[in-house]
């Protein structure tokens, strides 16, 4: 009898150690669960956000092409007056050298011609 009592402890402590090891996993597992829980909510709000991101990016795309457009415009309006102005000086100048003493005033005109080739180095560099 003192061998089938201790068997039966025996099966009895294994059991009970089988129940407790059964209990831990399953608040791992638990754990495990509301990870992936949270992980799914996770990957979910960050392809949301990058579909949000790749809409932006579509529309900042369109915006600066539109803009650079504009810009070119912009740039091309500002060349015709920058020629119509230095037609204008040229037409100044012949009128200006068909006065006695016009030396002075073609002077004044030559510094103007210098921030021409300035400007001209300028969108030069913005073409480019």
């Amino acid at each position: 009898m003192s061998l089938e009592i201790f068997l039966n402890i025996l099966v009895i402590s294994f059991l009970s150690i089988g129940i407790v090891y059964a209990i831990i996993l399953e608040h791992r597992f638990l754990g495990i669960k509301e990870n992936y829980r949270q992980l799914s909510l996770l990957i979910t709000q960050f392809y949301q956000a990058s579909e949000k991101i790749q809409k932006e990016i579509i529309s900042l795309t369109e915006k600066e092409r539109k803009e650079h457009q504009n810009l070119k415009n912009d740039l091309h309006h500002a060349i015709c007056v920058r020629d119509e102005i230095k037609a204008l000086l040229e037409k100044t100048k012949s009128v200006i050298a068909s006065y006695p003493h016009s030396d002075v005033f073609l002077t004044d005109a030559s510094s103007m011609e210098n921030q021409d080739m300035v400007s001209k180095n300028i969108q030069k560099d913005s073409l480019e």
